[in-house]
């Protein structure tokens, strides 16, 4: 940079430093990037140690929150963190030009640095609280410039993060979560937008910057027409994504399957959630459970999961938030985990009775035609289903005139076997005071 710390733009020229915070257990370290436009931190990191990836993550931070142009300078001293392998990487993979000062020569390095005032103070506190504190603190360094701080809002407003959430629900469950998750983005300043199944098109999932997918769980499973929606989806190229789901208390394999079909696309999955749904299974050992639900405890707990994915993404922080359930990302291997491999839709339809027709009722409205999530109900000149039928009963418990019923005496049998409460609550995630009606 020859001495020259002057910008013209946001993202011509960042400054990066480390500065040491003191605590009751140690330091604590806290790395920035600074815009020198405007003097905003753009980027930070705090570890408890020095290794290279406390400099890694604060420039991926500021790649993900900026999202530049090629060619933006990134300036630092020779310290060995900014030197690092693994750090010259991460400048190559952004498009990021590196820029070092001499060895030794104060007047080469760069001009940001954190005020110190807080950090003598937070010597008396512990790395919790001052960890609380150093990720709100960072955000602008030196005075205001305004015409140039104006200018940087300006590119902060083209960087919010576009969110859409395509979700797969038939009787308003996950409908309501997704709906939810959309609410808390846009509250954090994101555009977000939700998508029925029915209406999501490939366009829908590569155009967005964070994609979320949702379904309700079907025995222990994610559904075949959401699998099938992912299968046919375009290389999603490294594009950030998140799984949720509504279930009653056999979760089973539901947020793995959605996971491993977004990473068999090329997306990098960095969240999974999983609220309660009310069963409307027609199974009368099913129908009913867990009524009202998701409640606004549910959805309270879905909305606090998008705000916290949301500061995760627009961080750059890699692999998955804190706050995801582990089994979106790793089988149990438990009981659900066999009941679901074994649930396909084949042994589904021998084990589960199939909807018959009282002609007498049927007016022939084509709701069911309609609302078949496999396309697989026909009018001749009745409604009649072929063979690709999942089970789900929607087509039985939507119609408008009761045209369909369904003997349940060994398919109730059936799913009693499976999903009774001892199970559940022994291998399922059902809790011991939770109340089932």
């Amino acid at each position: 940079m020859k001495r020259d710390f002057t910008a013209t733009a946001p993202n011509h020229l960042w400054v990066a430093d480390i500065t040491y915070v003191p605590t009751w257990e140690g330091w604590l370290f806290l790395a920035v990037v600074i815009d020198t436009l405007s003097r905003r931190c753009v980027g930070w990191s705090k570890r408890d140690d020095l290794k290279a990836e406390l400099v890694v993550d604060a420039l991926g931070m500021a790649v993900t929150r900026r999202r530049p142009a090629d060619g933006v300078v990134h300036h630092s001293d020779r310290g060995s963190q900014y030197a690092s392998l693994a750090f010259g990487a991460t400048l190559r993979n952004a498009g990021v030009m590196a820029s070092m000062g001499s060895r030794g020569d104060a007047y080469l390095t760069p001009p940001p640095r954190v005020s110190r005032r807080r950090s003598r103070r937070s010597s008396w506190l512990p790395q919790a609280v001052c960890t609380k504190w150093v990720g709100h603190a960072p955000t602008h360094v030196g005075p205001t410039l305004g015409p140039h701080a104006r200018c940087d809002a300006a590119h902060d407003r083209r960087c919010t993060v576009n969110v859409t959430l395509i979700h797969f629900s038939q009787t308003g469950n996950t409908r309501k979560v997704a709906e939810t998750m959309a609410g808390a983005f846009r509250e954090a300043g994101h555009a977000a937008r939700t998508v029925s199944l029915r209406a999501a098109t490939a366009l829908d999932a590569t155009a967005s910057d964070l994609l979320g997918v949702g379904t309700p769980c079907f025995s222990s499973q994610a559904p075949t027409p959401i699998k099938a929606f992912l299968r046919t989806l375009p290389p999603l190229g490294g594009k950030r994504a998140f799984v949720f789901a509504t279930s009653g208390g056999a979760p089973g394999r539901v947020l793995y399957d959605l996971t491993t079909l977004l990473r068999d696309r090329g997306a990098d999955v960095v969240g999974g959630f999983l609220a309660r749904g009310e069963l409307h299974h027609p199974a009368p050992c099913l129908v009913g459970r867990l009524p009202n639900r998701p409640d606004v405890e549910d959805l309270t707990s879905a909305r606090d999961f998008a705000l916290a994915l949301a500061e995760h993404v627009t961080a750059g922080r890699p692999g998955p938030v804190a706050e995801s359930r582990p089994d979106a990302f790793k089988p149990s291997e438990r009981f659900y985990d066999l009941v679901a491999r074994i649930s396909s839709d084949g042994f589904l339809r021998l084990v589960m009775p199939e909807p018959e027709l009282d002609s007498a009722r049927c007016d022939q409205c084509q709701w069911c035609v309609r609302e078949c999530p496999m396309n697989n109900v026909a009018l001749q000149p009745y409604p009649v289903s072929g063979r690709r039928c999942i089970r789900c009963y929607r087509c039985l418990t939507g119609c408008p005139q009761k045209a369909l019923d369904v003997s349940w005496t060994i398919g109730n049998l059936a799913a009693l076997t499976f999903y009774n409460t001892v199970p559940e609550r022994r291998f399922g995630d059902l809790r011991p005071d939770e109340q089932l009606y």
